[in-house]
């Protein structure tokens, strides 16, 4: 199986980390998203994060090998569990979405009917 080389990948989970560092301190610090940010919010972003951080500490030795595998492998798998019941799925269908529903905000040219 082709896979990227391993310097790249730490790189590409440090920009994550970093991203999500400056997500949190955002929903953290900025007053209207604060306002907005609940329990499930805050459970969704470690859900997302997790799988990231253990991949990291398994493939840098940073714990109990086969304790931080274990975890990093079912948070993988709850991550694909939620794509469906939380709004990470919106990420994914955004696409389709857009292409496949014609109307006011989709690709192309709207076909709405109920202007008058």
């Amino acid at each position: 199986m082709p896979s990227l080389p391993e310097k790249i990948a730490d790189v590409f989970t440090m920009i994550v980390l970093i991203s999500a560092a400056f997500l949190l301190s955002r929903r953290i610090f900025k007053e209207e998203v604060r306002a907005l940010t609940g329990l499930r919010d805050w459970m969704l972003m470690g859900a997302v994060l997790l799988p990231f951080i253990t991949g990291f500490m398994a493939y840098h030795s940073i714990g109990d090998y086969d304790t931080v595998m274990l975890i990093h492998i079912l948070a993988g798998e709850l991550l694909l569990v939620l794509i469906g019941w939380t709004r990470l799925g919106h990420g994914i269908f955004f696409v389709f979405g857009r292409i496949l529903v014609p109307g006011e905000y989709a690709l192309g040219r709207g076909g709405r009917t109920w202007d008058y």
